[in-house]
């Protein structure tokens, strides 16, 4: 005997301030990348409202490296921030 389920997701409300940082963190297959993938508008919306003024950056999951020395990787060769490398590479951990 098969049975089936349906989830009824409550309504909820995000707001997120202007020019603040956000992390989205939880458990694995807690929704997250659903969740960034819906602020985002990659995600057919089937009700409610998405409302997203303004410019949203988003790091996605996936890291990459140059085939490059730590430093470069770390500053992209800009030397106007090269001081801040410098400090935090020789600070202690």
């Amino acid at each position: 005997m098969a049975t089936t389920s349906t989830r009824h997701q409550p309504h909820h409300t995000l707001a997120i301030q202007p020019k603040s940082l956000t992390i989205i963190v939880g458990a694995v297959g807690s929704g997250k990348s659903s969740l960034i993938s819906a602020i985002l508008g990659e995600i057919h919306q089937t009700q409610g409202t998405r409302n997203a003024r303004g410019n949203i950056s988003y790091i996605s999951q996936e890291s990459w490296i140059q085939h490059d020395n730590l430093r470069n990787n770390i500053l992209f060769s800009t030397p106007t921030i090269n001081k801040y490398y410098m400090h935090a590479n020789s600070t202690p951990i």
